[in-house]
């Protein structure tokens, strides 16, 4: 069970995420989030907590060469696509190792998930407004599951990761809001708990 912990903006909370035993920490790069970190300050925290955890960098509909030069200087191991991304986009970003992110609506999303030659993120709202702590549809991104290797995000928290698991069988969790006391600042008691919640679940199933 892979566990991500997304929306980190300090190092103190990036080694808590560590501490409390996370696989991926996640930094976002989206002007429009109460979670934007400036690419200069994420590449400190990268910098510090390398070879302890994987580092993700989250984009939506950012320019290749954008992307690029982030990457470049946070040296993050993964990119998260979290927009409107064709096919032919992702084709683009083909150099990094990523993770493309859906919002599952419908049952004819998970069909057109099938498309995309990378791990796929469902969560329930697409774009810069992710994070806000909506709960996708379960059912749909178990059916997306059970044929492909998927984060599971939307509305996650300590009381409900272990219940999502068991329903959805994901690979792995993202959690951003659902373990912070204020929008964009993160309870380490939070992420504790939800770490140790999906590591139980994950075990279990």
């Amino acid at each position: 069970m892979i566990i991500k912990i997304c929306g980190v903006r300090t190092l103190e909370d990036a080694e808590c995420v560590i501490a409390a035993g996370a696989d991926y920490i996640g930094f976002i790069f989206v002007k429009k989030s109460p979670r934007y970190l400036e690419p200069a300050v994420a590449a400190q925290i990268a910098k510090a907590v390398r070879g302890r955890i994987e580092t993700v960098g989250v984009f939506v509909d950012e320019a290749l060469h954008v992307v690029r030069e982030i990457v470049r200087t946070c040296q993050l191991d993964h990119v998260q696509l979290h927009g409107h991304e064709s096919v032919a986009d992702i084709a683009e970003f083909a150099e990094f190792s990523l993770i493309k992110a859906l919002a599952l609506d419908e049952p004819e999303d998970v069909a057109k998930a099938q498309v995309y030659p990378c791990r796929l993120l469902a969560d329930a709202i697409q774009g810069s407004q992710a994070g806000a702590g909506i709960t996708g549809d379960w059912a749909l991104a178990a059916d997306l599951a059970s044929q492909r290797e998927i984060l599971l995000a939307g509305g996650l928290t300590a009381d409900t990761v272990a219940d999502a698991i068991l329903a959805v069988k994901p690979w792995g969790v993202d959690v951003s809001s659902g373990v912070e006391r204020a929008k964009g600042v993160k309870d380490h008691g939070e992420i504790y708990r939800f770490v140790a919640a999906a590591r139980q679940a994950g075990e279990d199933r």
